[in-house]
């Protein structure tokens, strides 16, 4: 909930409805160059803003339910700002379908990605030792090496 999130920490994952967004806008400087777009997203106990990167920018509209899991908390001029950070991802809720989004795929795009795939190991689906079902890697771990 957006009341326990405290700045400059992680946290495991929140679900938030997108009430405003501003029209994803090209960033270029030291650190990124890419999409970058602030939406406010809102829970039962408030309101938060939200930096959204490279396709979530683009994906992520006014009214989409998401999960932001394994995301970081920072703290921008006295607010804070949810982001998915390096570790963590965005994903879309639509009718209580999760479908998870992994920065740098090109709009409307689903990849499996180092993100999705680390959700299916957290969720039991998958276990790192697992063969690759293509049969060309030797684990999921292998894949995730290779992502």
């Amino acid at each position: 909930m957006i009341k326990d999130l405290e700045p400059n920490t992680r946290f495991g994952a929140i679900e938030l409805t997108i009430v405003a967004k501003e029209p994803p806008r090209f960033l270029k400087d030291d650190n990124f160059n890419g999409l970058r777009s602030v939406a406010i997203g809102r829970d039962s106990t408030g309101e938060i803003k939200i930096t959204l990167w490279e396709n979530e920018a683009s994906e992520v509209e006014l009214g989409d339910r998401i999960r932001i899991t394994d995301g970081h908390v920072d703290n921008w001029m006295g607010d804070k700002v949810l982001s998915s950070g390096r570790f963590g991802y965005i994903s879309i809720i639509v009718d209580d379908e999760v479908y998870p989004m992994e920065r740098g795929a090109k709009p409307g795009e689903k990849l499996p990605g180092r993100a999705a795939i680390n959700m299916l190991v957290q969720e039991g689906i998958l276990k790192y030792d697992d063969a690759c079902p293509c049969s060309n890697c030797e684990t999921i771990a292998t894949i995730i090496d290779r992502i």
